[in-house]
């Protein structure tokens, strides 16, 4: 089934990229882009965006927003670049595990680990896909992350989640449509600010789907997240790169991905299980 109600999600990073280019901006646009299209593919599948969210779920795309604000806004050497990534992962962690850090781990150790991961994947990935984000083609990276989140949806509905799953689809048309506008203003690029946003929502969808769905593994969050490595090598043919991130997002898919159709698998957005249920309180 099409998802039409994800159709504002493109057009929303066509609008902010347009603009941008007019005005001439480089830093900010992919960052600001992906955070609106995120929030408004949200808005669409949820129905509407809590400022004040009482679930872990209603805060994914406030951590979109924080995610493009701290990029935007960073300045200074790489070891104050890497700290505010840092920062950023552990908010991220604390904002989606810590309901869960005493309803699911047996240990404080456990959960120690589970936050101090989250964090550091959100870091990790970030400085290193940052590192080539302006010296590769401005198509490349978004593409590359575009077949990620497109693989995390299918994973997630193999999961049995149909709303995480649509929320992975918001993200990747948003990053799609961030690498087809990038492809045709060949001077757009993917800076780092954008790679920030697209990694802290990718992580986040991860984690999500890793510690609160039975069937979505962690080695399948791995692979996903790794899939748009081969960028960071000097390739003169890109499509070397997509080929190796199409191989890589396929085995996974394959693997972990639906076994029935989207309807049977998820029950309806309306009656499946939400992990994220419960309040703050």
């Amino acid at each position: 089934m099409i998802p039409w109600h994800l159709t504002p999600v493109p057009l929303v990073a066509g609008v902010v990229l347009l603009a941008a280019w007019r005005w001439r901006a480089r830093s900010w646009p992919s960052a600001v882009a992906l955070a609106a299209s995120f929030a408004t593919g949200y808005a669409a599948v949820l129905e509407s965006i809590a400022w004040n969210p009482a679930s872990a779920q209603g805060w994914l795309p406030h951590l979109g927003v924080m995610a493009a604000g701290a990029a935007v806004l960073a300045r200074g050497p790489l070891a104050a670049h890497v700290l505010l990534r840092l920062a950023v992962g552990a908010a991220t962690a604390w904002i989606l595990l810590r309901k869960g850090a005493t309803a699911q781990w047996d240990s404080t150790v456990a959960a120690i680990a589970a936050h101090a991961g989250v964090a550091i994947a959100v870091a990790g990935f970030w400085t290193v896909y940052a590192i080539r984000s302006e010296a590769t083609r401005g198509y490349v990276l978004p593409g590359l992350f575009t077949l990620s989140a497109g693989g995390m949806s299918m994973v997630m509905l193999g999961a049995g989640s149909a709303s995480n799953a649509e929320l992975a689809a918001a993200l990747s048309m948003g990053l799609g449509a961030i690498a087809a506008f990038a492809a045709w203003k060949r001077e757009v690029v993917f800076a780092p600010a954008g790679v920030g946003v697209a990694v802290t929502l990718l992580v986040a969808l991860a984690a999500s789907g890793h510690f609160f769905l039975e069937d979505f593994p962690l080695v399948a969050a791995a692979l996903l997240l790794l899939a748009p490595l081969p960028a960071l090598l000097p390739m003169r043919r890109p499509w070397l790169a997509f080929g190796a991130a199409i191989v890589v997002v396929g085995l996974t898919v394959a693997m972990w991905g639906p076994r029935t159709t989207p309807a049977d698998a998820s029950g309806g957005c309306g009656s499946e299980y939400d992990p994220y249920a419960h309040g703050y309180d």
